[in-house]
């Protein structure tokens, strides 16, 4: 396991001035985005990892567009164990800002510790494209190709050729060990010890880089002969199987919104929050849209009520357990949305599921051209990358009526569980 959990390490060190420049405590009303920016790091480096979420969150309701908060969120969600929501929040900085270099490096850490080496590879090679000098994607890059538990993954070469670079840009504790890894892989295990020995020198004078039994046990190997392959581990998870590993698992993607361990098969996000209803399509729609702009993943379902015809209700977030949405709900209810309500809707119509972001974007252009309100969950499976769905309802024959409407627009929509 890599205990120095570089992508952690790499936000403290990245990070560093927001803390060292956060401005003196003032009431949270007068607070603008990136004094919250700078509150949310300052709690990230002391480890209080949900008031991290809660400020980073306060960033994007004041500036939406604020895509840095998204990517400092996705660390504190993963630091947190929500793989999925960390996905997604890296996924909107780069939706932003597609060249965004940090948000590439950490959400191919993220990658890397599910075990989907290719689209880790993929993305600390995008940022390098990008910046060449962005030492922290070569570190991670390195070591992903020196360490990495499957063969077909590792490159001793390209390691050390990153890893020297990351060490030219960057000489510390971390890019010191992606070098000594480096020339384990490539069987240069007296380089190794020397360079591994020096990481653990600089590791003893520097701050938040992990438990140290894991250097020590990192040197131990390579004084033995024996190069540094990880198992695959996930925020403490057991490990999956090789083809489980291949994909990335579903999440939620809000700030507003947490998520747990999936409470039953079938459904993985069961639950979402009623906020409001409307009898008229465009009133619910607009109102919904207005949410999403100040940074709630906020969506519209329709539903036949009982002597009232049909209602169009606002939802807002996805859970996998009913104690999560609760907790979400009294959230919602301090923001002032008095009659959330939570409610188990498993059903769900895809609309869209690719692999490529502009390929899922198209389809989402035309959807809302059509004035549908289609939200996103990350992965699905084999090459999909997202999953586009539209609505929220408590029985499979409820979606099928919205699903036949999208078919007839020309949709390939089909329903399924969330």
């Amino acid at each position: 396991m890599k205990s120095s959990t570089f992508l952690m390490a790499v936000f403290m060190l990245v990070l560093s001035w927001a803390a060292a420049g956060a401005a003196a405590d003032v009431p949270p009303h007068t607070r603008t985005a990136a004094s919250w920016v700078a509150r949310g790091v300052d709690f990230y480096l002391q480890g209080r990892f949900p008031e991290a979420v809660e400020a980073f969150s306060a960033a994007i309701q004041k500036q939406p567009r604020y895509y840095q908060a998204y990517a400092y969120r996705g660390d504190a969600w993963y630091k947190q164990g929500y793989v999925d929501r960390a996905l997604v929040d890296y996924d909107a900085a780069l939706n932003m800002a597609p060249h965004y270099v940090r948000a590439y490096n950490s959400r191919g850490y993220v990658y890397g510790r599910q075990g989907a080496y290719a689209r880790a590879a993929s993305d600390f090679n995008r940022a390098l494209e990008i910046d060449p000098a962005y030492w922290a994607a070569g570190c991670n890059l390195a070591w992903l190709l020196a360490t990495c538990p499957e063969g077909d993954f590792r490159d001793g070469k390209k390691a050390l050729y990153w890893a020297q670079k990351a060490v030219d840009a960057a000489s510390n504790a971390l890019s010191l060990e992606c070098l000594a890894a480096a020339y384990a892989e490539t069987g240069r295990f007296r380089q190794a010890v020397s360079t591994q020995e020096k990481a653990m020198q600089r590791l003893a004078g520097e701050s938040g880089n992990g438990p140290r039994q894991w250097p020590a046990k990192r040197l131990k190997a390579y004084q033995s002969g024996k190069p540094w392959h990880e198992p695959y581990v996930v925020a403490g998870r057991q490990p999956a199987s090789k083809a489980a590993r291949q994909r990335v698992k579903p999440g939620s993607d809000t700030g507003r919104s947490g998520n747990s361990r999936s409470e039953a098969a079938g459904s993985s996000w069961p639950y979402t929050i009623q906020v409001s209803s409307y009898p008229r399509r465009a009133t619910s729609y607009a109102k919904a849209l207005a949410l999403r702009q100040k940074g709630d993943i906020a969506f519209v379902s329709s539903a036949r009520i009982a002597g009232k015809g049909e209602w169009y209700r606002i939802f807002m977030g996805y859970y996998r357990s009913p104690a999560e949405a609760e907790k979400a709900a009294g959230i919602l209810k301090s923001r002032r949305f008095r009659h959330a309500l939570v409610m188990r809707m498993p059903y769900t119509v895809q609309v869209g599921c690719e692999g490529a972001d502009d390929e899922i974007a198209a389809v989402e252009a035309r959807l809302m051209s059509k004035k549908h309100l289609p939200y996103r969950i990350a992965g699905g499976g084999g090459k999909c990358r997202t999953r586009l769905l539209i609505g929220a309802f408590a029985t499979a024959a409820d979606a099928r009526v919205v699903a036949e409407r999208l078919g007839a627009q020309g949709f390939a929509a089909r329903v399924v569980q969330r």
